[in-house]
């Protein structure tokens, strides 16, 4: 076989949606997700109440070099869904757990979603100069 032919096989990945639901893939993207949510103001516990989950799985999981497909799926889902809506603020408890997100983002160097031209693949969001403003937990 040519390299040439082998680049280019190599290069094709499949569509997320037809992974099985338990093949692992890295996660850089789906932990982008998840950060950037957090810079927008929405605190992890409720990120993982819409997920179902309990906040020490968020936590967890953004320790991991690589997630199942259906927790990509998921994030993907959820970051779609959420990343320009403002997090609930009706309550004193709401405007605070959205103060905190976003303190905890800022002093991890996360970016917001709109900072990415393409969150998966990016080696940092577009415009940033300084590699060390933005750090991912991948």
């Amino acid at each position: 076989m040519k390299r040439e032919t082998a680049e280019r096989i190599m290069a094709v990945w499949p569509a997320p949606e037809l992974l099985a639901d338990a093949q692992l893939v890295p996660s850089l993207g789906t932990h982008r997700r998840i950060q950037a949510l957090v810079a927008h103001g929405w605190s992890m516990s409720k990120l993982a109440q819409k997920m179902g989950w309990e906040v020490q799985n968020v936590s967890a999981m953004l320790r991991r070099s690589q997630v199942e497909a259906r927790t990509m799926r998921k994030v993907s889902a959820l970051f779609d869904e959420l990343w320009n809506v403002a997090p609930p603020s009706a309550t004193r408890a709401d405007r605070g757990a959205i103060t905190r997100a976003r303190g905890h983002a800022k002093a991890h160097g996360w970016a917001p979603a709109l900072a990415w031209d393409d969150i998966d693949t990016d080696t940092e969001p577009e415009g940033l100069t300084d590699s060390t403003d933005v750090k991912s937990v991948a």
